[in-house]
């Protein structure tokens, strides 16, 4: 006898084609992953020649090369339902024992409800998990995790369809059907209500004794029949879906629609689910049930119906003929014959697929004017809110689809078909579908993929990366994944620090990934799969460069990012400069000392200059600052072995050379004064400055270095500078003073030096400032009388100017002038200028700025009298020669004056006053030791005020 069972199975007609060989394959499959995950390869271990797949909202399970596999992700209840031994869960299909009664078996059919499942082999039917209601067919109220054999009337009898209602089987043996499990609710059919642990025939004698069923169909409350032309119904009927005309009965099969418009028909398709049933006969679709509140019946009303009723067919379905029906709990739909689909019921979510979303209690079409423009639609699946359709082996699905429903790999929903299934099924042939409540499986070239969400059941793989859902199909099986390194940010830290948490972006990392950063483990702090990210503290390392940063999964595959992390030196740390950065042009061999941290290991660029170093610690750098023709403010550079710049900007500035426009004698008190004038020659500004510019100014008399010596005073100062007994009064020094006062004096424009007491002051000399311009002073010029004209003169290095002299290239000019006159050489090949002011006994000196090129030269001398008259001396023609002598130059022994310009650092004062007295600790010893060697050749000189 020929069947047609209608039961949640998919792929039955592949299977005769399959050969019965046991295939288990590793396949490397580029996928595309959902959201912002970029494709990966995967690894995944799938099953091949898979002929049929029964998926439920706990359960799963599929028939492989005539074995039975199952997986659950969640463990719902323990009861052994995956049927291998254990009862424990499993993401992933896990082969039924094959050790016990399916020894030596091929698996031909499978069928699952809840938290049970029952395989047909070679005739038999075997059972494993919850049996507590009767659901393994055993003879015992038990569960079981591996499978045991079906007893009672069925054991000597061939089966070849076995059916899972929700919580009893059914079964299809030499033309008979049987049933056992929960019987509440009619369910069995056998006229009894209690449970059933062995399987029991259903009743005939309500009308089918006699009767060939050609078609089964068992629903959660109960099962119908088609048998020579007409429906019978068993099961619940608190409802009418029955189709008898009433709401009781229905402990045994009965005939659907007795007296109505069934009348004299022959059915030839029927389609039933829990709350409507529907049939064809004679071109015409019949439904009854009481689940119309959506207009499911297709009449144009939403009254529930006991007995079956016309489909509206006046409309879309009008002169159609229905190839196929699919009943749903709040939808139905046909196909044609021409392959055309056609739905009504809800439409909340667009169910319908008709571009609105609004319900019809009437046949509505499926818009075929996109993607489905032109397919034969062969099958369609429900879920609670969405639909798909199979045509020509291609998925096309609608409605609702926030759980990655239509495996497209988004989560928009749909008012109108959309293709689906789309990233590792895009060129595969897909056979078969089902639905579980929120996912979609398929078969597809023998081989199972599922998608949308997880639930209970899963995926049927173990990928960690979708915690909730897939938005495109996975390959049911094991998953290895294979982790590739995208990005780690930030990519750098610094040597000898625990760097804090750096975020490492990939893809399929998996719960387990454990990451090394140059061979050594950095602590994994967070991990987000979904996304593929870890949060990781890399390792303290002591040393500079970069490293491999490897991500290895729990399964040993691993990924790496050559050079993904660097370890940078710490970066120099400026406090402070030990002399001033204020330099006058053309000036060289000054000495600068850089102080702070991590300075050692470095390179030094002033300018453009890069900058030999002198002495390179951690604490401090010592430079040499390079000549510079112009003037303006240059930055300082220092960096790192590995290449790292920190800039000081504006730290030195190139400025004009100093310019004294005077020199006089005093004698205050018997104290020998020598007062210098100019601009800038002293860079001290506050108090905090004034001992360090003490201590450092340089001053050169006729040539020679002068020092000098706090004498106390410096204890004012809060503890910057010397300490007040560091020099002993009798150590010969020069001091700063106020000739006035006889306190120590010093200003940007006035510095006052106490002479040795036997100094000639009578003598020509010449003396610098801090780099400034040499002056040549001569005390032995008569000065003029009051009321008297002075007749204005200028020579050069002590030679005329009448006679075209040879002269030095940075030549000194003096003569005399009046008092107070304003004297400016000009030499005007260039034109260089120097300007300075005849002293109190009108006489005047002035060096010029920079260099004179070789050759002929032309000098004129402007002197502007105080009383604003003005007189011109020359021109005077002057030969520089190849050679000459220049102005004295500041040697890199000589210490310089503080710099208060913008970019001094903060902190200088007291750092260099540290350092300056430990030089001076060395240096007093030294000098103590010469002052007792020179008392015993040289007469005593007071050198105290």
């Amino acid at each position: 006898m020929a069947l047609y069972i209608t039961k949640k199975r998919i792929g039955m007609g592949v299977f005769l084609s399959v050969a019965a060989v046991a295939i288990v394959t590793a396949t490397l499959i580029k996928v595309s992953t959902d959201g912002d995950k970029l494709n990966a390869l995967v690894e995944t271990t799938q099953l091949q020649n898979v002929t049929q797949l029964e998926v439920n909202s706990s359960l799963a399970c599929e028939i492989a090369d005539a074995k039975a596999y199952c997986w659950q992700s969640d463990n719902f209840g323990n009861y052994g339902q995956l049927g291998n031994g254990t009862n424990t869960e499993s993401s992933t299909p896990v082969p039924v024992s094959t050790a016990g009664v399916l020894a030596g078996k091929s698996v031909t059919d499978i069928a699952t409800i809840n938290q049970s499942a029952c395989a047909l082999a070679d005739g038999k039917v075997y059972c494993w998990g919850q049996g507590t209601n009767g659901e393994l067919g055993n003879g015992v109220m038990a569960n079981s995790n591996i499978p045991v054999a079906v007893t009672g009337v069925m054991a000597d009898k061939n089966v070849t369809d076995i059916i899972a209602g929700t919580v009893h089987f059914c079964a299809v043996a030499e033309g008979d059907i049987y049933c056992w499990g929960y019987g509440a609710g009619n369910r069995l059919g056998n006229g009894f209500v209690s449970n059933r642990s062995t399987p029991t025939p259903i009743d005939t004698s309500g009308g089918l004794s006699g009767k060939t069923i050609t078609k089964i169909d068992i629903k959660s409350d109960g099962g119908c029949v088609l048998a020579s032309g007409k429906v019978y119904c068993w099961g619940s009927n608190s409802n009418g879906q029955l189709g008898n005309g009433t709401h009781s009965g229905g402990a045994i099969p009965m005939e659907v629609g007795v007296g109505g418009v069934l009348d004299g028909k022959v059915v030839t398709d029927m389609a039933t689910t829990q709350g409507t049933s529907c049939v064809t006969a004679e071109a015409k679709m019949y439904c009854w049930g009481g689940s119309n509140g959506d207009g499911q019946l297709g009449n144009g009303t939403t009254v529930p119906s006991s007995t079956p009723l016309p489909v509206d067919m006046s409309g879309v379905l009008f002169g159609k003929t229905i190839a196929k029906m699919f009943v749903g709990t709040l939808v139905t739909c046909v196909t044609t014959d021409q392959g055309s689909l056609y739905c009504w019921g809800r439409n909340d979510n667009g169910q319908l697929g008709n571009g609105t979303t609004q319900d019809s209690l009437v046949p509505s079409a499926v818009d075929a004017t996109g993607v489905l423009a032109g397919k034969h639609v062969d099958t369609v699946v429900m879920q609670s809110r969405s639909l798909c359709a199979l045509a020509e082996s291609n998925v096309y699905c609608w409605g609702f689809g926030s759980s990655g429903n239509f495996g497209n790999g988004t989560n928009e929903d749909s008012l109108v078909p959309v293709l689906g299934a789309r990233g590792i099924l895009s060129n595969k042939q897909i056979s078969s579908m089902q639905a579980g409540d929120d996912s979609m499986c398929v078969i597809a070239e023998l081989q199972s993929y599922c998608w949308g969400l997880k639930g209970l059941v899963g995926l049927g793989n173990d990928d960690e990366r979708f915690s909730s859902s897939s938005s495109l199909p996975k390959a049911v099986g094991s998953v290895v994944l294979i982790p590739e390194v995208v990005s780690v940010s930030p990519d750098n830290g610094r040597v000898d620090t625990d760097n804090g948490a750096i975020e490492i972006r990939g893809v399929d990392f998996d719960s387990g990934a454990t990451v090394t950063i140059g061979g050594e483990e950095a602590q994994v702090t967070n991990r987000y799969l979904v996304n593929s990210i870890l949060y990781v503290n890399p390792p303290i390392s002591s040393t500079s460069g970069s490293r491999d940063v490897v991500v290895t999964n729990s399964n040993g595959q691993s990924a790496t990012l050559a050079n993904g992390y660097t370890y940078k030196e710490l970066l120099p740390i400026v406090s402070s400069f030990s002399l001033g950065t204020d330099v006058p042009i053309r000036t060289s061999g000054r000495l600068l000392s850089i102080y702070g941290e991590n300075l050692e290991n470095t390179s030094v660029k002033i300018g453009n200059s890069n900058v030999q170093i002198l002495l390179n610690t951690a604490e401090e750098l010592q430079v040499e600052i390079p000549m510079s023709a112009s003037t303006g403010f240059v930055d300082i550079v220092i960096t790192t072995s590995d290449g790292q710049d920190v800039t000081i900007s504006d730290a030195i500035r190139y400025s004009e050379v100093k310019q004294i426009t005077n020199v006089s004698f005093v004698n205050e008190s018997g104290i020998s004064v020598m007062r210098i004038i100019g601009s800038e020659l002293v860079n001290a500004s506050n108090a905090y400055e004034y001992t360090e510019a003490l201590s450092r100014s340089l001053v050169t008399l006729n040539g020679v270095a002068m020092k000098f010596c706090a004498n106390g005073l410096a204890s004012t100062y809060e503890g910057f500078g010397y300490s007040p007994d560091f020099f002993s009064n009798d150590i010969p020094c020069y001091k700063l003073v106020d000739a006035s006062t006889g306190e120590i004096q010093i200003s940007p424009t006035n510095v006052d030096i106490r002479l040795d007491d036997d100094f000639d002051i009578t003598a020509q000399g010449t003396v610098s400032v801090n780099g400034s311009s040499t002056f040549i002073f001569n005390q032995q010029a008569t000065s003029p009388g009051d009321g008297d004209d002075v007749e204005p003169t200028a020579t050069v290095g002590g030679q005329s100017l009448e006679n075209k002299p040879t002269i030095s290239k940075r030549p000194t000019f003096s003569g005399v002038a009046e008092p107070g006159a304003t004297v400016t050489v000009t030499v005007r090949s260039d034109p260089i200028v120097c300007t300075t002011i005849a002293d109190s006994n009108g006489n005047w000196s002035c060096t010029l700025a920079m260099d004179l090129p070789p050759g002929n030269h032309t000098v004129t001398v402007r002197v502007i009298n105080p009383d604003n008259s003005i007189e011109d001396l020359g021109p005077y023609a002057v030969v520089v020669a190849d050679t000459g002598g220049a102005a004295p130059v500041v040697t890199s022994s000589t210490p310089l004056a503080p710099d208060t310009g913008v970019s001094r650092v903060f902190g200088v004062q007291r750092g260099s006053m540290i350092y300056a007295a430990a030089t001076a600790l060395v240096v007093t010893a030294f000098v103590f030791a010469a002052y007792v060697n020179r008392r015993r050749f040289l007469p005593h000189k007071n050198n105290s005020l």
